[in-house]
């Protein structure tokens, strides 16, 4: 095992920053535990919270709670929704009412054991309602930056089509 020391002198012996030097983004780590229950059923726990999934019946489940596919798109429209309030108000830009309309498309032939192809999502495909005061122009900005600031975004494969669409709904 190697372990890396994050104050370590880097390569060419640079010392460290001083103790009250801005101290550069390090990594956050974050833990998830799943334990499998009964079937295929799972319990996550995620520090404050519990997760429950499961597969659907034609899976091998008893669809007692969402499959991981579901929960991965809910996670990908939280943060997209939670990222995109977030970016306009840095900006001092107002998002209010998000509505992120979500599908994904993939292969299952690999997954069921019918044949080869690709594991995981193909295409994303998504559509963002909001309402705001600003004009298209600077809603478009605030959105392509929340999606390259985005952490789930950036985790899936970028070989995986993305699609876009937005509306803007103005304030009565």
């Amino acid at each position: 095992m190697t372990r890396i020391d994050s104050n370590a002198a880097p390569p060419g012996g640079a010392a460290p920053p001083a103790r009250d030097a801005p101290v550069p983004a390090k990594l956050t780590v974050m833990r998830a535990v799943a334990k499998g229950r009964a079937g295929l059923a799972v319990e996550v726990d995620v520090g404050e919270h519990v997760v429950h999934s499961d597969m659907p019946v034609p899976r091998g489940g008893t669809n007692s709670a969402p499959a991981p596919g579901h929960l991965m798109r809910a996670a990908v429209v939280a943060c997209l929704a939670i990222t995109y309030k977030s970016c306009g108000a840095q900006k001092g830009t107002p998002i209010d009412d998000v509505e992120i309309d979500f599908t994904t498309e993939n292969d299952m032939s690999a997954q069921t054991d019918v044949g080869l192809g690709p594991v995981g999502w193909q295409r994303m495909r998504w559509h963002v309602r909001l309402t705001s005061t600003a004009d298209d122009a600077q809603v478009a900005a605030i959105l392509e930056r929340a999606e390259r600031l985005s952490p789930m975004l950036a985790s899936i494969d970028p070989l995986c089509e993305r699609v876009r669409t937005f509306e803007v709904r103005r304030p009565k």
